[in-house]
């Protein structure tokens, strides 16, 4: 059964109904599956990620992952809950998924529940990359900085000419420092609740 009514006229028990509504309002894709390992049930999140009908279908065909496959054939074979985190490929995207895989009593199947991380993943690596670049755009004027105001402790204040031009290039710097300062200042003020 997949999250919308595939089969027109198909009548559904009030439990059944009742459990398509709880699995359609989850954000997490999920997908059951039985113990021979095809898909018995979607929601509608998996089939919004997917964008097509994968009942019927073996579990290893509806995220092709080897962590996923490794995950599944455990919670089958072995009873036990997994936890993956993956990276694959879904049309023209690369999702991150963490996936928990977990089996079904009796040995009836397998529940997986797919959060996608992805847009977590991709802001992380934003700021990783932000936090790099602003290091080293603090690094660069303040070694100059440091470099000029050493030179000036040393003697060259003496000098009226390059007292000038040293005093010229702190100021310079220091301009050049207020403009990453700035943007920590604003990405502060976004992240802000």
């Amino acid at each position: 059964m997949g999250a919308k009514d595939k089969d027109a006229g198909e009548e559904h028990s009030p439990e059944e109904a009742r459990l398509r509504i709880i699995l359609d309002s989850m954000v997490e894709a999920v997908f059951v599956t039985d113990d021979s390992g095809r898909v018995t049930l979607t929601n509608q999140a998996l089939e919004d990620i997917i964008s097509r009908d994968v009942r019927g279908r073996r579990a290893k065909n509806v995220i092709k992952s080897k962590e996923l496959k490794i995950a599944i054939r455990r919670a089958r074979k072995e009873h036990k809950a997994t936890s993956v985190e993956l990276e694959t490929e879904i049309g023209d995207r690369t999702h991150i998924f963490h996936a928990q895989v977990s089996p079904l009593p009796d040995e009836a199947g397998v529940v997986t529940v797919l959060h996608d991380v992805t847009t977590l993943k991709d802001s992380d690596r934003l700021r990783r990359d932000f936090v790099a670049n602003a290091s080293h755009e603090l690094r660069t004027p303040l070694t100059a900085i440091r470099g000029f105001a050493e030179t000036l402790i040393d003697g060259a204040a003496e000098d009226p000419e390059a007292r000038s031009r040293f005093l010229d290039a702190i100021f310079r710097h220091t301009i050049r420092l207020q403009r990453p300062a700035q943007d920590l200042t604003t990405l502060s003020q976004v992240e802000s609740p």
